[in-house]
């Protein structure tokens, strides 16, 4: 955590060196983690950043965010999938598309990263690219 004002660190928490740390979001009083190819992902209180748990899951873990009900994941594939984050199950996922330049067809937009929600959206930086997806999670 960094004060708005300084940009100075109040706290941190270290991962152990076997994890590389990937998205985060916040939801309620709990911070959720995700690593990028551990499969476990760890629940820490927003405002201590002690740990709470750690739960498993069966894909990469890229980008994370909420629309303050449940947890949007995304893996790198063109999928964002949707966890109750009580149980972390999966309540269903998006294939998000886009319109090919060349071949005119909807085709899957894969590399989805860095997720934010926003009025209704998610917003996803491509990795490896400097494009942003705007994404109807309805769709």
């Amino acid at each position: 955590r960094k004060t708005l004002e300084t940009g100075d660190t109040i706290s941190y928490r270290q991962l152990p060196e076997r994890h590389f740390g990937e998205g985060v979001c916040v939801l309620g009083q709990r911070l959720f983690q995700l690593t990028w190819r551990s499969n476990i992902g760890f629940i820490y209180d927003k405002d201590t950043l002690e740990l709470q748990g750690q739960f498993e899951y069966k894909h990469e873990g890229w980008g994370m965010t909420t629309d303050g009900k449940q947890l949007i994941v995304s893996d790198g594939s063109a999928y964002l999938h949707f966890w109750d984050p009580d149980t972390f199950e999966e309540t269903r996922k998006v294939l998000v598309t886009h319109l090919g330049k060349k071949s005119g067809v909807m085709m899957p937009l894969r590399r989805l990263n860095d997720l934010t929600y926003v009025k209704g959206k998610v917003y996803a930086n491509i990795w490896e690219f400097d494009r942003i997806a705007v994404i109807d999670p309805e769709t």
